[in-house]
Order: C-alpha cells, then structure tokens, then sequence
C-alpha cells in the first residue's frame, strides 16, 4: 500500500519523524512542528502507537482519513507562512464573470486552497492558520469584514456562472461553523432561478450541492422578503410615480429587487423619479436588517460579534 502513494518531495523532510499519509498521497513532516501548529493532532499522536504500525526506513507512518488535496495544503500552511498568510484585498462582484475581473485587482487565492486549509484548520483546531483562513474567506463574500454584515454601496447581479461557487461557500461556512457568512451568501443565491438551486453543480473540481435546510432557507427566505411591506413601493399604487414606470415593471431582474443594489442603478430605470428616493432608503435600511430572519438566522448585531470574535478583531472595526 505504502509503496504505491506519492510521495510529494517538496513535503518530503529528510529529518521528518512521521509520515502522514492522506489517500495516494504522503508527506514527511515533523511531529513536534504539527502538534505545535494543530492542537487536535497533537492529542492524536500523543497516545502510544500500534507496534505493527506500518513504516518506511523506520518512520512510523499515520493515516488520515481526509482528501488528499486538502491534506496537501493544509501541510503546506503549515509549513509555509508566505504561502498562506497574507490574504488579497479581493472584492467580489457578484455580476462580473471571474475572467472578466479589472486586470488591477489582485486575484484572490484560489477558493480550493481556502477550502482545504479552512476545513483542515478547523477540523484539527489549527487556531492561527483558521483564523487567517476565515480573513481569505470573506475576500471571497464581501471584502472586508464590516462589509460581510452590512450594505456596501457597490454590487452588481449574481451571474449565473457564479452560483456553484455560491454553494460552495455556504456549504463550506456551515461546515466550519462560520454563521455570519450566511445572510449574505443565501441572499444571493435565492436571487437565482430556484430551479437550480437543487441542482449538483461543479466548482473547483467537486460537486457542490445545497443541503436540504440551506435549499428551503433560499426558498422561503426570498418569498419573505419578496412579500414584506418595505417593498411595496416599488411595485403597489403607493408610489408617486406612474405604475409602468416603476421598476419592477420595468426590469425582471430579481437582483434589482435586493436591498443592497446601489440607488444609481435605478437611475437607469427611473430617471429620478420621485418615488426613487423614499423607497430605496426604506428598502435599503429597513430590509437589509431583515435580510437574517428572513433565512432563520440571527440578527445582524449577533453575526457581528460571531465574526469579530472569530477574527480576533475589534468590534469597531467590524
């Protein structure tokens, strides 16, 4: 079995007393260097190991249960400061394809690498590494931290393109227990047809699918903020301007219906109708502080402390 993994050179230290082995894939490391780092496998290899434990020149070898991949970036965390720690100031525009990003924005990680290390921090308590690893995580959701639990004053639609990505993050933020990542993501994803909301897509080589909770949260939650009050009027005899005019008449954009779209946006539609202002600041305030409940989470205030706290900020700065 041992003879037929990979074993990966650059992860491969001479010095190494243990060989963590993860599916086709090994890697010689040092056990004092990854209890240091990872307090769960600390406690792993700790208790008294097996003596017909399988070994190669005479180092043991432990095997993991998890995907090799994620194995593989995980070590390389570890190992590699540089490699991970220094998180790009990425903001995502969730109505431009990927490719299509301004050439002067630094590109993020890639999300597989933030995948992996993420869940293997979290999974193993890596504190220092997870916490790093959640800043890379809301570069891919809004930026910067305030911006993760409040409205910014620029976003575009959600692309089509964009939702197995989508479903990836809020698999991924349930999976680490990151709760404040939610409002966001499920939001955006319920402004895509629901009939691919169920659907298993591809993202980053796996299949990302929507749990059965995180599916009705999508669907029920855009039905309860579709129906509250604040929205009226945008599309009832309220508003001041002609019906036909108004932009749920005029545009069947459902991105257009979120409270975080910038009022600019409506100038296209509008052209300064007085109903503009009066009903974007209610639906901007109003609804966007709604936006939690309506996906059964808690309030904005509560996701503020959650994320502070795991990033180990500042509330004010949040």
């Amino acid at each position: 079995m041992a003879g037929k993994r990979e074993e990966l050179q650059n992860l491969w230290f001479e010095d190494g007393d243990i060989i963590i082995a993860a599916q086709s894939r090994r890697f010689r490391v040092h056990k004092a260097f990854m209890s240091l780092h990872a307090a769960v496998i600390k406690d792993m290899l700790s208790f008294p190991q097996p003596a017909e434990q399988e070994s190669t020149e005479g180092v043991p070898i432990v095997t993991f249960p998890d995907d090799e991949r994620d194995m593989e970036y995980f070590v390389r965390a570890v190992y590699d400061k540089g490699y991970f720690m220094f998180a790009s100031h990425h903001r995502p525009r969730w109505g431009t394809a990927i490719s299509d990003r301004e050439k002067s924005e630094p590109a993020p990680l890639p999300y597989e690498l933030v995948e992996s290390v993420l869940r293997m921090s979290h999974k193993y308590d890596a504190s220092r590494i997870r916490t790093q690893a959640l800043f890379h995580l809301v570069t891919f959701i809004a930026g910067t931290a305030g911006e993760v639990v409040r409205p910014p004053t620029k976003i575009g639609e959600p692309t089509r393109e964009m939702l197995p990505l989508l479903k990836a993050l809020i698999s991924l933020a349930r999976e680490v227990q990151a709760l404040w990542a939610l409002p966001q993501l499920l939001y955006w994803t319920s402004l895509q047809p629901a009939q691919l909301l169920a659907e298993t897509q591809m993202w980053a080589g796996r299949p990302q699918q929507l749990c059965s909770d995180d599916l009705v949260a999508c669907l029920a939650g855009y039905q309860h903020i579709l129906g509250d009050p604040d929205l009226v009027p945008f599309r009832s005899d309220p508003c001041p301007a002609n019906f036909t005019h108004c932009v749920w008449q005029a545009t069947g954009s459902r991105a257009l219906q979120s409270p975080r779209v910038p009022q600019v946006a409506f100038d296209k539609f509008l052209g300064g109708d007085p109903c503009l202002g009066v009903a974007y600041k209610q639906w901007k305030g109003k609804v966007w502080d709604k936006i939690p409940a309506a996906y059964g989470l808690p309030s904005w205030d509560v996701m503020k402390g959650m994320i502070c706290s795991d990033l180990e900020i500042p509330v004010s700065d949040a």
